[in-house]
């Protein structure tokens, strides 16, 4: 039988994040938590519903526009929607 509550650990495991990354969606409401005592749990089925999510959310490689920002002694990646940017383009115009 599939457990129907999973452990912070466990949902970080599942969506392939980090705990803090568990914890921001906990506190943006996205992913209901269930004081279980002193622990938190996460159903199941709400972990399979954030992770449709982020899914669909994701950019897909060949709609993002991507550069780096040399300089200040660090480098910066950025990652913007090409929708984006044309946008930007056309009310420059």
């Amino acid at each position: 039988m599939e457990p129907l509550l999973l452990t912070e650990r466990a949902v970080g495991e599942v969506l392939s994040v980090g705990r803090s990354s568990v914890r921001k969606l906990m506190d943006s409401g996205r992913l209901p938590a269930i004081h279980v005592g002193r622990s938190l749990r996460f159903h199941v089925e709400d972990v399979k519903r954030i992770a449709e999510e982020l899914r669909q959310d994701s950019w897909r490689h060949d709609q993002v526009v991507r550069w780096r920002k040399e300089g200040g002694g660090a480098s910066q990646n950025w990652a913007v929607p090409k929708s984006m940017v044309h946008a930007a383009k056309e009310e420059e115009t």
